[in-house]
């Protein structure tokens, strides 16, 4: 992905009081689809899947009565959903047979060496009775949101000793910074982006306490 197509990450230490950013808009991930489209009525499971990468999904709104005797989720590539996928661990990174849920919002991870990008399907699957309660199916030309590296913060001569080892952005809506230094004695300081020089015409945003 080329410079030249991102937001480009700008620290502005001095900034000007009172200049606010763009309203936020919500941002998930890549949608991949919805559990609802494809569900087994008596389970009553319902949500939506986004990939943050190529290894971790956000599950948006999922609910599931909890009423199955196992239940997990559950990936493969073969060309519909059966036992030869593999289990994806829960939230906390059980695998143990899915809880109840209530319009819950989560992130999930494939296991160690998963790629979204390879699978065909998610499914919330038994075991025990080989079927999927649900899945969403992956096309196969979908490429989930991949990493950026903009290298190091920081101009020659550090204005109030700010800089960071790295910059990278996660997807179109979260940044990491790699050890971030800042003395804190800016007037006005903020997280900001933008396109082209840096300007007051760029956007606040928020910092990792959502602030």
């Amino acid at each position: 992905m080329a410079c030249t197509n991102l937001f480009i990450l700008e620290f502005i230490v001095l900034l000007i009081s009172g200049v606010k950013g763009q309203e936020a808009v919500d941002y998930f991930g890549k949608e991949i689809g919805d559990f609802g489209q494809q569900s087994t009525p008596s389970y009553d499971i319902q949500g939506t899947v986004y990939a943050i990468n190529d290894n971790k999904l956000w599950l948006r709104g999922f609910t599931y009565n909890g009423n199955a005797p196992d239940a997990y989720f559950w990936a493969g590539t073969s060309t519909s959903p059966d036992d030869t996928g593999s289990l994806i661990p829960d939230e906390i990174g059980r695998t143990a047979t899915l809880r109840a849920y209530d319009n819950e919002n989560f992130i999930i991870s494939l296991p160690p060496g998963g790629d979204i990008s390879e699978l065909k399907w998610i499914a919330v699957w038994s075991q025990s009775q080989s079927m999927s309660f649900a899945h969403v199916n992956i096309a196969t030309s979908f490429v989930p949101p991949s990493t950026h590296n903009l290298g190091h913060l920081g101009f020659d001569r550090l204005v109030h000793d700010t800089e960071a080892d790295s910059v990278e952005i996660i997807d179109t809506q979260t940044v990491k910074f790699y050890n971030l230094k800042y003395d804190g004695r800016g007037p006005a300081a903020y997280f900001w982006v933008g396109t082209g020089s840096v300007s007051a015409s760029g956007s606040r945003i928020p910092d990792e306490t959502g602030r």
